[in-house]
Parts: structure tokens; C-alpha cells; sequence
């Protein structure tokens, strides 16, 4: 099963957009996709000493959904951004 990405709407991003699923012939199946509604971003984290997070350093948000990963320079792309919500960067 799977989601079509072109189809969501621009304040959704799918956290995993295809899950293996066995099916007898003539079943009906359902599966649960996790969608983190949402405004999309770039920013760039810092440390309180300058330096930026680890490689791969995971930022969650408050229900504990990993929104975004951080690069070599501390560039991190964020999904379901929402005014007032606390993000936490975790290595």
C-alpha cells in the first residue's frame, strides 16, 4: 500500500509513504499512515557554544514525531511546523 505524495495537501508531509501488505485474493486491506500536519521549513540550529548538532541529530516534536534531521552544517528541514509548538533536538 502506499500514498500518493502529489496528492497530499502542501501543510502535509507522510512520515513513511509505503508499508508492505499481504493480501489474500479478493481481501480488502487497510493500513494507518502517520501524516504530521504543518507548515514546511529550513533552519539552521545552533548550540549556545556556536557549533551545530551532530550529523543525524533528530528533531521531535511534541507527540515525540521526528520532524526533521540535521546535516554536517546544522541545516535541518522541518515538517509540521505549528505556531507555538516546542521542537527538541535529540543525538
Amino acid at each position: 500500500a502506499y500514498i500518493d505524495l502529489n496528492k497530499l495537501p502542501e501543510n502535509a508531509e507522510a512520515t513513511q509513504s509505503v508499508v508492505q501488505a499481504t493480501l489474500t485474493e479478493g481481501a480488502i486491506g487497510y493500513r494507518k499512515f502517520t501524516v504530521i500536519r504543518g507548515q514546511k521549513a529550513m533552519a539552521v540550529l545552533r548550540l549556545s557554544d556556536g557549533s551545530h548538532p551532530p550529523f543525524g541529530a533528530e528533531v521531535k516534536n511534541d507527540n515525540e514525531q521526528t520532524v526533521g534531521l540535521v546535516d554536517d552544517d546544522g541545516n535541518v528541514y522541518l515538517a509540521g511546523v505549528k505556531p507555538g509548538e516546542h521542537m527538541s533536538v535529540f543525538w
